[in-house]
């Protein structure tokens, strides 16, 4: 074949210039070799000859090439007796079954003959070879940098004289291999070879059969494509022109780019998992602190203690989002920060070690646990606090994505970020300081390192300026004065300060509520992984796996112990009915922090199988896995969502007198009726008080720009008084059971879920009038939803103050001795009652 068969338009047939061209497009290429990944072959190397810029050599002529043409041509004699004489025949024998590649290699044999023609006395030059510079991978691995010089010929081609299998010879580019190729260039087509995976051991046959893309997660990032990295030089030489489109070439790296995210990076399994989320995100509020948040969220405002400025700020920008009411909104917007927090703890698990296909598993299996699929998919601030976890596990791992103040610097905003949205992320820390200590000791600098991550951290608490500045509203906190103000929000000092769980205190519950950590945690892991996620952390403190050191591990386990076990001990309640909702939400850290482990435990297992497992097909199975885990648990979840509370809340303000005031003493209420108040414009007429926080200056200011004064007091009970003064200012007043002071001193009645009270000495309406008006509220109520069970939370708790209602009617109808109308009455408690 002549030399001229592979000229491009540069120049005509047999043109030395436009075989210069066609060399000079491989001298960047590695060699390719069997054992090219850390192997006794796993040097690279390039041309000494002078470079130009990439894309020159396409549309140079004959004359301008000629001026390189000796340097190229010194280059491409190599010793005559490996290279030319015995082997150029024996080579271009191995070529066969290569027919894109194979007119290339001929004229760089016919380069080779031509000059020992001319400069047949010259003694042969051997190619002149140095090490390549290497560089620290994640793993700790030196790996060689990009090549320093290319041996011309063997730079396009790789022959196999280091393997021991003829199968392995072949073209280094397509990987085409003499009797055993899939899919051949010249017969397929560039564009439609398919990927060949052997397994770890084989590298030499990972990746794409015509590109060569990061094969691997031991591949360095800096080993591609071959002939993508000379597809601007000889493209036409080559007859690969079309390739050479720059649309196609994103299109193939878009598509390799999703693949890899699907696959290897956990996005398939997030994707399913946020499908799931948004399909059982809940259009209506479901409690207290979900009112709370979807409020704000939509009007801005400032939340209880510790204020929460990081997940409010994320409300307010993603309050376009398309849901069909705030609180969806809110859901939604809460979802897709859980389906981040499942990527970057995917990767967190890859970090410390666990192959792709156990990480899916891992993360798959904590996704579907019913208490984060509940709070991954409501208006709550725990899915930002796991985001942040998880966050600080990926950085501090010792494969982490960055090094020395990068580290520092990423460690500090993301700890930041974390005490501006909850503060139990601290109890992270000792994963957190580890990455830090690994940072500083990368660094050049340590100093500048450590600087750098305070600064950092000072940048993630800059949320906590929205809180002095948000404009005040109805169901706001107490106002926020200066920066002792916002240090006491923070330490949470209406509550008792940072340890506190609850204001007022109480006995301890150890044994219970670490009964309650293990049943959540088994639930969220089926068990089984559990004991196993927690057999491996042991092991690993004590002996080191592959990746993470025994440090890492041993940190991981202090902070698992110090946000499982340690804090479920500070809990002063019983966890069951409406005090095992507010616990179980603290079992989300160490739920995710297991998942570290147990990711290594089962990568155990797929290590043992690994050449029968394929990485798609695993990862497809792990999503599968997770939505049939999650279908189990949706019921689990929707039981306790629904519409309820906001019915219940709705019914009360629409009950209400006009201009009335509701003093009441729970959180939902005040919260609930806020949302609608504010989110719906439901009955702004009405005024709601929460009794707790009456005693603050504040908010009794801002109680009296709404025309309701209360001073400040030394009653034995306050509660009296200020509702005597209501009355005397002429509106209604209507309170809760909680202020049985008032029910006590004045005359009331049951009206729906709250008391109406009465000036002293005004007689009650009769048996039949409240009758009458309990049934007319009752009518207007919205009960087409499903019947609570005796433990599904705060629709029990609905549905119980239902039927107290009609209890006391009973009652009265019973001491008047009327036993018809109080069977009646009775009758009506029983259907409103939840479930037995």
């Amino acid at each position: 074949m002549r030399a001229g068969s592979i000229a491009g338009p540069a120049g005509e047939a047999g043109e030395p210039g436009a075989i210069a061209c066609a060399l000079e497009a491989s001298r960047s290429i590695q060699l390719g070799s069997p054992g090219a990944r850390g192997g006794p072959h796993a040097q690279t190397a390039t041309t000494t000859a002078a470079t130009r810029p990439r894309s020159a050599c396409i549309s140079d002529t004959a004359a301008e090439c000629s001026s390189r043409r000796a340097a190229i041509e010194r280059a491409a004699a190599v010793d005559a007796s490996t290279s030319v004489t015995a082997g150029a025949p024996r080579r271009a024998e191995r070529t066969r079954g290569c027919g894109l590649h194979s007119s290339l290699w001929q004229s760089s044999i016919d380069v080779n003959e031509r000059h020992r023609g001319r400069a047949r006395d010259e003694p042969p030059r051997r190619a002149q070879f140095r090490s390549a510079p290497t560089r620290r991978t994640r793993n700790g691995e030196a790996r060689a940098r990009s090549p320093s010089a290319v041996e011309p010929a063997r730079g396009l081609f790789e022959h196999g004289e280091g393997s021991s299998e003829p199968s392995d010879r072949g073209c280094a580019i397509c990987r085409t291999r003499r009797g055993g190729a899939r899919t051949s260039p010249a017969t397929a087509g560039v564009g439609s070879a398919e990927p060949s995976r052997r397994g770890r051991d084989e590298p030499s046959d990972r990746g794409y059969a015509i590109c060569r893309t990061r094969r691997g997660r031991d591949e360095p990032s800096s080993r591609g494509c071959a002939l993508r990295r000379t597809h601007d030089r000889a493209p036409r030489s080559m007859h690969l022109a079309s390739w050479n489109r720059p649309a196609d070439e994103r299109e193939w790296r878009m598509a390799g780019a999703l693949r890899r995210f699907l696959f290897e990076r956990g996005g398939l399994v997030a994707l399913v998992a946020f499908a799931a989320y948004v399909w059982i995100a809940p259009p209506h509020i479901v409690d207290g602190d979900n009112a709370e948040m979807a409020t704000l969220g939509m009007i801005g405002g400032v939340a209880h203690p510790t204020g929460y400025p990081a997940y409010l700020l994320w409300l307010r920008a993603t309050s376009w989002l398309p849901g069909s009411t705030p609180a969806h909104t809110a859901a939604i917007a809460t979802a897709i920060l859980a389906a981040v927090q499942l990527v970057v703890l995917h990767a967190a698990c890859r970090a410390w070690g666990a192959r792709p296909i156990a990480a899916s598993a891992a993360v798959a299996i904590y996704a579907a646990g019913p208490v984060v699929m509940r709070y991954s998919s409501e208006a709550e601030v725990f899915a930002l606090n796991q985001l942040v976890v998880a966050a600080i596990v990926y950085l501090a791992a010792a494969g982490g994505p960055l090094r020395g103040v990068w580290r520092v610097a990423a460690l500090g905003l993301v700890a930041g970020l974390g005490i501006a949205d909850h503060v139990t992320c601290v109890l992270a820390a000792p994963v957190g300081l580890v990455g830090a200590v690994r940072g500083v000791r990368e660094a050049r600098r340590g100093a500048v390192a450590a600087a750098a991550g305070v600064a950092a951290l000072a940048a993630g608490l800059a949320p906590y300026a929205y809180l002095l500045v948000t404009p005040e509203n109805a169901i706001s906190w107490t106002p926020i004065a200066g920066l002792d103000g916002l240090v006491g929000h923070l330490l949470r000092r209406d509550f008792g300060g940072p340890g506190a769980f609850s204001p007022h205190g109480g006995e301890l519950h150890v044994a219970a509520n670490l009964a309650g950590l293990a049943a959540t945690l088994g639930r969220t892991w089926w068990w089984l992984p559990a004991l196993a996620g927690v057999a491996m952390l042991a092991v690993r403190c004590v002996r080191a796996g592959e990746g993470e050191p025994r440090i890492g591990w041993q940190m991981l386990a202090l902070a698992f112990v110090a946000a499982g076990p340690v804090l479920a001990a500070r809990f002063d309640v019983v966890p069951v009915g409406l005090d095992g909702y507010a616990v179980r939400r603290f079992h989300l850290m160490p739920a995710l922090l297991l998942a570290v482990p147990v990711a290594a435990a089962l990568d155990v297992v797929v290590a043992r199988y690994e050449a029968r497992i394929r990485l798609g097909p695993a990862t497809a199975i792990a999503a599968l896995g997770f939505a049939a885990a999650a279908l189990v648990a949706a019921p689990d979840v929707l039981r306790v969502r629904t519409p309820a509370v906001e019915h219940a809340l709705r019914g009360m303000l629409r009950g209400l007198p006009p201009g009335a005031v509701a003093i009441i003493s729970g959180d939902m209420t005040f919260f609930g009726t806020g949302y609608l108040q504010l989110a719906w414009g439901e009955r702004p007429d009405a005024t709601v008080v929460v009794w707790h926080l009456v005693g603050d200056r504040g908010y009794r200011d801002r109680l009296a720009r709404r025309g309701i004064a209360i001073e400040k007091t030394t009653e034995a009970t306050p509660s009296v008084g200020i509702a005597e003064h209501i009355l005397a200012s002429g509106r209604p007043l209507l309170v809760d059971r909680a202020l049985g002071n008032v029910l006590k001193a004045l005359p009331s009645y049951p009206y729906g879920t709250l008391f109406r009270v009465l000036p002293r000495g005004q007689a009650r309406p009769s048996l039949d009038e409240v009758a009458a008006q309990n049934r007319d509220w009752f009518a207007a109520l919205d009960l087409d939803y499903p019947r609570p069970g005796p433990d599904d939370e705060y629709p029990t708790a609905i549905h119980d103050s239902y039927a107290a209602t009609w209890r006391i009617v009973a009652d009265g109808f019973a001491t008047a001795g009327r036993r018809d109308d109080a069977a009646s009455a009775a009758a009506v408690a029983r259907e409103l009652a939840p479930r037995p």
